[in-house]
């Protein structure tokens, strides 16, 4: 056995990849034990044979493969040097061109049917005739450019991205410059065997030693096309190798199109390793350009015989989710997630792409890993419930710009995360793939078609799913944490209905039991600022929780629970005005995407700062953990607890904090506090405060000052008010007055 390493045939180029395969299929003509493997991007491959350029030169049986439904295929009234072609491929009077000369006389024999019948043919019955009549070697070229089966645009015929629209680009034809090729290289038919052997050496080492042929190869080289840019002084000439382009043809034999069926009795044609067309990736693309399709040609390690690579390609096992895929994010999920054949270690992304006037070219995107990624699988709830989002818009019912530019950027991130191999920019495409949808499903909840369109979309994906990615974002930054405790709040309506943050600020579809829509609680999310948004909803909360909603005997617990807890701190230094809005804005809008009632419940996290001491005073009262007079120290009723008075987050949201702070401070004094705790000091928290330590009744009567350095509340600042009254969504305990020195008799600190 002998071993050959063959440079020229690469994976990098479309034209040298079908070339290798089509190498394969030749040397199987006459060594039926071939294996071949990749190295790298070049072909490695391992036969009997001594000579490969002697096998393509001397004992190669070109495949019959024709396309009389074409103009310019040799079989038209003007087809003149195109039939000329063929006709002298079919007239050698050899064993290796008997195969060819069969396929030709059967197609001429069905296009005098054609001719001699009454009622003019149309193009799909003229390919069912041939399919019928060709004999086994043609079939291979006609099932890989043509697919007869009504499609899912109406059309009764299909066409494989591979080999353009039935094996042609326009007016280039390539059955025809395969016979033209075939009359360069072979020496039966007039070709020049010396001229003929130093191609098939250039093609195989990747030498260029020989003059090339003047001719274009398509779609399937584009810089060899001559086209503008490819000569200092303009346009160079199209330059092509017939053994290249001729081995290309030969590998129609491993792309044979089926048919499958989807809705509706519908037909389509599946190609191996191709799906639909899209211009995300690392290189250029666009949404305006158009495309057939993408072919992504797979690479093995593995040394494959002949019939393994048949079967490798016949099957052509790549599946996300379960099901096959059919675009470039799932082709890129089901290289990191086992949904591709093991065989299969690399995938090479092309491109079948209008961008040369009106022709087509396979354009290389990207070269794939196969190979598992962690977490990915929590791309598959998202997708389920960004399709409906995604399905938006028609001719009739154009979108919004806004509504575009938001699919855009939920293509472009969903793009992203299924696409990267780095954990941190899954990460980041993750979080704004979420906080996109949240954009798009607020605007689309806004609309009263679009709204009855996404009634039926899939619940949020779990956070607890996304684990795998969010754990570590959330213990980067304060924002985030507070983004995802805020978006993990819920709020008791009574009657055991609990509603979310996000049914607040973007709506839900209805429910049993409700009637229409529900529509949110105030406008602006997304649009104004964040903590004029929250402290509305604070406000809301305030002027419409009744009875048991209430959760307390006197006021108001602002927010009956959070899944997940963010460091108390964090709320401090939101309330200060030191976080981020932005980044506070995208944690939040990413946050809401999720579902997080599954998240494991864990208590708050270790705080490294002294809370406010205003906003401790609020914060016991929104948690309402003070106990009412009559009722003893630790009643677990929520009725013996008083919490956040009627109309104080209004008072807030109007830009009065310092009142309100203070008359927080005095009913906490005059609330039961436990024996050992000292008290408040009663004073108002205003810009001259300086000392606003709290004391505490020494024995025998005397007080004592707790030396004890914190915050101080500024209120001059005008947006203070809102901060507060958006803060009391956060996640609130009597931990945070506990951090000044005093504990409510409602319960110890240590289980708070």
């Amino acid at each position: 056995m002998t071993e050959y390493r063959l440079k020229g045939l690469r994976a990098d180029r479309l034209l040298t990849y079908l070339a290798a395969l089509g190498l394969t299929r030749v040397v199987a003509q006459v060594d039926p034990g071939v294996r071949t493997w990749w190295v790298g991007d070049s072909l490695r491959m391992e036969t009997s044979v001594d000579d490969l350029r002697d096998v393509l030169v001397e004992q190669y049986k070109p495949a019959p493969a024709f396309s009389p439904w074409n103009g310019g295929s040799g079989f038209g009234e003007k087809d003149r040097n195109q039939r000329a072609a063929v006709e002298k491929v079919a007239a050698g009077d050899t064993e290796r061109l008997a195969a060819f000369a069969e396929g030709y006389a059967t197609v001429l024999r069905v296009l005098r049917r054609r001719d001699s019948a009454a009622v003019q043919w149309e193009k799909q019955r003229l390919v069912v005739e041939l399919r019928n009549r060709l004999p086994e070697e043609a079939l291979a070229w006609l099932d890989a450019v043509i697919v007869v089966g009504r499609d899912d645009n109406g059309d009764d015929l299909s066409f494989p991205s591979v080999y353009g629209t039935g094996g042609n680009d326009g007016r280039l034809e390539f059955s025809a410059k395969y016979h033209q090729r075939l009359l360069d290289v072979i020496p039966e038919i007039g070709a020049k065997s010396a001229m003929s052997l130093a191609w098939a050496t250039d093609a195989l080492t990747e030498d260029r030693l020989t003059l090339l042929v003047g001719d274009s190869a398509g779609q399937f080289d584009p810089l060899g096309n001559g086209s503008p840019g490819t000569w200092s002084v303009g346009a160079g000439k199209p330059l092509v190798n017939p053994w290249l382009y001729v081995l290309a043809m030969e590998a129609s034999g491993f792309l044979a199109a089926s048919v499958t069926r989807t809705g509706q009795g519908q037909t389509r044609a599946s190609v191996p390793f191709s799906v639909s067309a899209s211009s995300a990736g690392p290189t250029a693309g666009s949404d305006a350009e158009t495309g057939r399709g993408e072919f992504w040609a797979p690479l093995w390690q593995e040394r494959l015989g002949y019939d393994e690579l048949r079967q490798l390609f016949d099957q052509a096992r790549v599946t996300w989710g379960g099901r096959i895929a059919t675009t470039a994010e799932a082709m890129y999920a089901a290289a990191k997630s086992h949904g591709v054949d093991a065989r299969v270690n690399v995938l090479y992304r092309y491109a079948i792409a209008q961008r040369n006037g009106l022709a087509f070219i396979a354009a290389p995107r990207d070269r794939v890993l196969v190979k598992p990624r962690p977490g990915i699988g929590i791309a598959l709830s998202i997708e389920d419930r960004m399709s409906r989002f995604m399905r938006m818009g028609t001719k009739n019912a154009p979108l919004s710009q806004r509504a575009t530019v938001q699919q855009r950027a939920i293509r472009r991130h969903h793009h992203g995360f299924v696409a990267t191999d780095s954990p941190r920019a899954a990460r980041e495409h993750l979080i704004d793939w979420l906080a996109a949808l949240t954009a798009r499903e607020q605007s689309a909840a806004l609309s009263d078609p679009q709204r009855e369109e996404i009634t039926g979309v899939a619940r949020p994906p779990r956070a607890v799913d996304a684990m795998a990615h969010l754990r570590g974002w959330l213990e980067e930054r304060p924002e985030h944490r507070l983004g995802a405790s805020l978006a993990s709040a819920s709020f008791d309506q009574g009657s055991s209905d609990f509603v979310t943050l996000r049914e607040l600020l973007i709506g839900s579809p209805p429910v049993p039991g409700q009637s229409g829509w529900r529509a949110p609680v105030v406008r602006g999310y997304g649009i104004r600022p964040l903590a004029e948004v929250l402290a509305d909803v604070a406000v809301w909360r305030d002027q419409h929780a009744l009875g048991a909603a209430r959760q307390a005997g006197r006021g108001l617990r602002m927010v009956s629970g959070h899944t997940y807890w963010c460091r108390r701190d964090d709320v401090t230094r939101w309330v200060r005005g030191d976080l981020d809005a932005g980044r506070l804005d995208r944690a939040l809008a990413a946050c809401l995407s999720l579902d997080w009632r599954d998240w494991p419940r864990a208590a708050p996290s270790p705080e490294s700062d002294l809370p406010d001491p205003g906003f401790a005073a609020l914060a016991v009262l929104a948690c309402a953990g003070v106990v009412l007079p009559g009722y003893v120290a630790g009643d677990p009723s929520p009725f013996a607890r008083q919490g956040l008075p009627d109309g104080w987050p209004l008072r807030l949201r109007a830009g009065r904090a310092a009142e309100v702070v203070t008359d927080a401070v005095k009913l906490l004094n005059r609330s039961r506090i436990a024996p050992a705790a000292p008290r408040l000091r009663e004073a108002t928290v205003d810009a001259a405060t300086t000392d606003p330590a709290p004391v505490a009744p020494a024995a025998g009567g005397r007080e004592r000052r707790i030396a004890m350095p914190v915050p101080v509340l500024v209120s001059g600042d005008r947006h203070l008010g809102v901060r507060l009254a958006a803060a009391l969504l956060a996640p609130t305990s009597i931990g945070y007055a506990s951090r000044l020195g005093f504990v409510s008799t409602v319960t110890d600190l240590r289980t708070s």
